[in-house]
């Protein structure tokens, strides 16, 4: 999604939350000087989309089903691209599966996450007003590919493909570059934050601000998939989202022509 069209639903979600556009830019320069010589946001689009163009595509969120869709994943062997929400990567490391893209503002389990860059993930750091303390402390030390995004215009070193929460950036980072199909784990959307969300707070309830950067997420997935018509299904079920196709595990196996 471009600028222009992104910046309305921006407007929206920046008023009902209280968010302060300003301070939005300023993590935004922040981190683009960071980035400075680092990255060649061309070359690094280059590389994302020849992991993502006409390939089966699986995000992983941090809700509560996550660890037990994880565990029947492995049994199962999939094929694709995994891209994981910030702190889900640590499901994924802890469950041997690899993870190609890892899109986090920096909150989830900060050791795993810099872990995973290390060993081959490309993450996507997101700046906003609330996380300039930790871009400034972490960004120097990511030893692997990384990458800049912003919810504001984008930057010389900052991408911004449209999307709020670090789980709907990821399917909008899969529609952007037109994957084949896209495959949703861990998208409860419900009362109840998965204990990969937060180091150390295991599952725990939602406070109001959650569920409703929650709700803005269902409504950007159901409107990513009315405008670019992408096939998105949530395993093994999940939230009623207009355009959304639940799947059960036996049923991904016959998706997928494993059967």
């Amino acid at each position: 999604m471009e600028w222009k069209e992104w910046k309305s639903y921006y407007e929206i979600i920046k008023e009902k939350l209280g968010i302060s556009e300003a301070d939005d830019e300023r993590s935004a320069r922040l981190l683009n000087k960071l980035l400075e010589g680092r990255v060649n946001v061309k070359l690094m689009e280059k590389k994302l989309e020849g992991l993502i163009r006409n390939r089966t595509v699986f995000i992983y969120g941090c809700g509560p089903s996550l660890k037990s869709s994880l565990s029947a994943l492995k049994k199962i062997g999939l094929k694709g691209t995994n891209i994981a929400a910030d702190g889900a990567i640590s499901g994924l490391i802890s469950f041997k599966i690899r993870c190609h893209l890892n899109c986090s503002d920096l909150d989830g389990n900060i050791e795993d996450i810099m872990k995973a860059n290390e060993g081959g993930t490309i993450t996507i750091i997101h700046a906003h007003g609330d996380n300039m303390h930790l871009i400034e402390k972490y960004t120097p030390r990511f030893r692997g590919q990384i990458l800049g995004s912003v919810q504001t215009r984008a930057l010389e070193n900052l991408i911004n493909y449209g999307g709020f929460t670090d789980g709907d950036r990821c399917v909008f980072l899969a529609a952007k570059f037109k994957a084949r199909r896209v495959i949703l784990f861990g998208f409860d959307f419900g009362e109840e934050v998965g204990e990969y969300s937060k180091p150390g707070l295991g599952v725990h309830p939602a406070g109001r601000n959650k569920i409703i950067k929650l709700r803005f997420a269902e409504f950007l997935i159901s409107e990513i998939i009315k405008k670019t018509g992408v096939e998105i299904y949530s395993c093994p079920g999940g939230p009623k989202i207009l355009g959304l196709k639940n799947v059960s595990f036996s049923g991904l196996k016959g998706l997928l022509g494993m059967v």
